[in-house]
């Protein structure tokens, strides 16, 4: 990598950050609040007006800052460029949490490069945490105790690992059952949050392997920038693919143990 890109990529950085911290703001602004409204898009799932703006926020700086780069979010879908770097945005995710009022959504923003993630943000306003990374740069955590490396857990046996994954509620529905049995039988324990927040807690090392399936692109993009940098992987139940039908987030050392419980 030139070291003019890599000066493209932290200045794309540095707006996300900057972005994020801001959008965060619009979120808090009607979290828990009796002003929260909320809608139903064409697929069933909630939408607020929180959404909408944060988007609309971060679309706006891009396109002062960088007007030739593709953007694709989750409320405004596709905009062209011809930069090479395309954002992705999902302005808050776990929208359901957000309007039940309970703390664990995130505002996510990648950069991608040539189709593949080179910076990535995931910020967690009501939690007063944040989780980044860019190629090359390592991966960040700042939360209430400060800012500190992101690196995931040091490999243990899978008997002591602790997972966070779906609902059982998730597993039926996607007729994986078999799969949430296993890996209840052969780990510790299992945690179930609001997907964004499953991945954050195993990039910065607060558990061993996130499990999860059924994502659009926006939920994702930023983690697998954040994992690679944090010293692990972000990839499908095959280990080859890309997070998108299904998702394993863990430690290089301990994926093949997690593949072969899900295969």
């Amino acid at each position: 990598m030139s070291d003019q890109h890599s000066q493209e990529i932290q200045r794309r950085l540095a707006l996300a950050l900057a972005a994020a911290e801001q959008m965060g703001q619009v979120a808090m602004r009607l979290f828990q609040s009796d002003a929260m409204t909320t809608a139903r898009k064409a697929d069933g799932s909630v939408v607020t007006p929180a959404d909408k703006d944060s988007e609309t926020l971060l679309r706006d700086l891009i396109a002062k800052a960088f007007p030739h780069d593709a953007i694709l979010g989750e409320e405004f879908g596709e905009q062209p460029g011809n930069s090479g770097f395309r954002w992705v945005i999902d302005p808050i995710d776990g929208t359901r949490s957000f309007v039940d009022g309970i703390p664990t959504f995130a505002n996510l923003i990648a950069v991608e490069f040539a189709g593949r993630a080179v910076a990535g943000v995931a910020n967690f306003p009501a939690l007063a945490e944040c989780v980044w990374a860019s190629e090359g740069h390592g991966a960040q955590w700042r939360s209430r105790q400060g800012l500190r490396v992101a690196r995931v857990a040091q490999s243990i046996e899978l008997s002591k690992a602790m997972v966070q994954t779906a609902s059982p509620q998730s597993y039926a529905r996607h007729g994986k059952l078999a799969s949430l049995d296993k890996i209840a039988k052969q780990t510790l324990r299992t945690h179930g949050w609001n997907d964004a927040f499953s991945f954050a807690l195993t990039a910065t090392g607060r558990s061993h392997a996130t499990v999860a399936f059924g994502f659009s692109r926006w939920d994702v993009a930023p983690f697998e920038i954040i994992f690679a940098e944090a010293g692990g992987q972000l990839t499908d139940w095959t280990g080859k693919g890309p997070a998108l039908a299904t998702a394993l987030g863990t430690s290089k050392s301990m994926q093949p143990a997690f593949l072969d419980l899900l295969l």
